[in-house]
């Protein structure tokens, strides 16, 4: 089975864009020599250091972006059972290295939380 016909059922519309997209993005990083050090992984806090400040308080102001900062993604944290769950605790973005922090949460979540995909963040409900 593809990527594609496992989750185009399963997220909105919204959810596979940005995976979509996410995935494209971080690989023009990494060939553009945003990675870490004798790594392969995209380096996004130096690319946002890179940004102009102005980058930051355009996305805070923008529609395509309110979502992270007006209902942030939580994320997973272990429990002392040994287990994982939610935090409960979701972060706004304060610059532009968190606002990438909170796009990759949301991607990660996608990807690698919650296999459940019942929750109204994935779906068009």
């Amino acid at each position: 089975m593809k990527l594609e016909e496992y989750y185009r059922p399963r997220l909105s519309e919204a959810g596979y864009d940005l995976l979509a997209v996410f995935s494209r993005f971080e690989y023009a990083m990494k060939k553009g020599g945003f990675r870490r050090e004798a790594h392969a992984d995209a380096a996004w806090h130096t690319f946002a250091q890179r940004l102009p400040q102005e980058f930051f308080q355009n996305m805070a102001g923008s529609d395509e972006a309110k979502i992270y900062f007006e209902a942030p993604p939580d994320h997973l944290i272990t429990t002392d059972d040994g287990g994982v769950d939610w935090s409960g605790d979701p972060v706004s973005p304060h610059d532009t290295a968190s606002l990438f922090q909170s796009i990759k949460t949301a991607r990660n979540n996608l990807f690698h939380g919650d296999k459940k995909h019942d929750s109204l963040r994935t779906s068009d409900g």
